[in-house]
């Protein structure tokens, strides 16, 4: 998903995709993909109620973080550059 808004965003903005952002956003997908291996990954909770709640670690939490708050950041500025462009 990450891949289509960084595609989506360079096809908007420019004729040419960014390698830098497709690489910094490919390095961070590695990285998530290689902490999920983890078998350690999730955690199953089960609350005084009965119900289950699956928690992730804390690496796959920031990394997905990171990668979230990255393409949030990407998406600030494609938005804001096109709005100064109208004035």
């Amino acid at each position: 998903m990450s891949f289509f808004a960084i595609l989506t965003m360079d096809s908007i903005t420019k004729e040419t995709v960014d390698p830098i952002k497709t690489t910094v956003i490919g390095i961070i997908s590695a990285i998530i993909v290689l902490y999920s291996l983890d078998p350690n990954a999730t955690s199953y909770d089960i609350n005084p109620f009965g119900e289950v709640n699956i928690t992730l670690s804390d690496p796959l939490t920031i990394s997905s973080s990171f990668l979230a708050f990255l393409i949030g950041i990407m998406f600030f500025f494609l938005f804001a550059k096109n709005s100064s462009d109208f004035y």
